[in-house]
């Protein structure tokens, strides 16, 4: 009895560990652009957007998601395809306002940061679950 019980609290943990991280579609190209860029961890979005090497991170992390056009913009249909179905009608007119206002920009390092720092002041609060400098915040 105590080995099945044990039995089913391993792999009910397995599961939420596996679970977890199937979750997190981005890991591969957070890593790979962290490493690439320098960017150390921080505790909160607000100190990413502090660290001047967010802005070549956040466009390392857009072009392996393929998130420009060809002509050097912003892509946001394909953004809005890679956020929570949860919650991507609420994040589309922050995602719509901020491309819009800032689309233009010539150097995609700079683009994707005022980009991403309009979205993260419009809206905190959906910020955390776009999966961008850390896991979804569910």
């Amino acid at each position: 009895m105590n080995y099945l019980l044990f039995g089913f609290a391993c792999l009910f943990i397995v599961t939420q560990i596996v679970g977890a991280e199937a979750i997190d579609h981005h890991l591969a190209i957070r890593q790979k652009c962290f490493a690439e860029h320098g960017l150390e961890h921080a505790s909160g979005s607000a100190a990413y957007f502090e660290n001047p090497k967010s802005k070549c991170y956040l466009k390392c992390f857009f072009e392996h998601n393929k998130l420009f056009h060809e002509n050097g913009d912003f892509d946001i249909a394909a953004v809005l395809v890679l956020v929570d179905e949860s919650i991507r009608e609420e994040a589309r007119p922050f995602g719509e306002k901020c491309a819009g206002e800032h689309n233009k920009i010539a150097d995609r390092c700079e683009m994707a940061y005022e980009v991403m720092k309009c979205f993260f002041k419009a809206s905190p609060e959906l910020f955390p679950h776009l999966g961008i400098f850390e896991p979804p915040h569910a």
